[in-house]
């Protein structure tokens, strides 16, 4: 079923819809191949560019890979941006150690984290150190 807005979409770009459900009528037909991958490319680079990997955008996958794409967007996109807004803010508002907590962001992964103490644990680290 077409909502309301698709079907103005349809109007200004109809080769949109007859891309997307396979049919075809009048001169229309299939973009070539190589702008498909072309717009593939662009679009995971612009996602590189941003620091999200393509699991994150596409979903799809194995739970593991997902939670680790999620961590490394978190320690590595998130987690630097905001310590450069936190420093900034702490500038503008005189708030010296204004600093933000991520621990939120990191609940999905506990179960890595209680795997590699487990891991670290049964190699013979002590627990308590």
């Amino acid at each position: 079923m077409i909502d309301r807005f698709a079907a103005r979409r349809i109007r200004v770009f109809p080769h949109l819809l007859q891309w997307r459900t396979g049919r075809r009528t009048g001169s229309a037909s299939d973009p070539p191949g190589a702008l498909v991958t072309l717009r593939g490319d662009a679009e995971r680079a612009v996602l590189a560019a941003c620091g999200l990997q393509p699991e994150l955008a596409y979903g799809g996958g194995r739970a593991a890979a997902l939670r680790e794409a999620y961590r490394q967007f978190v320690h590595s996109s998130v987690a630097p941006v905001g310590k450069a807004v936190a420093a900034e803010l702490a500038l503008k508002l005189e708030a010296p150690g204004l600093a933000f907590d991520w621990s939120g962001l990191m609940a999905a992964d506990v179960a890595s984290k209680a795997r590699a103490f487990q891991a670290l644990t049964g190699g013979g680290m002590d627990a308590g150190a």
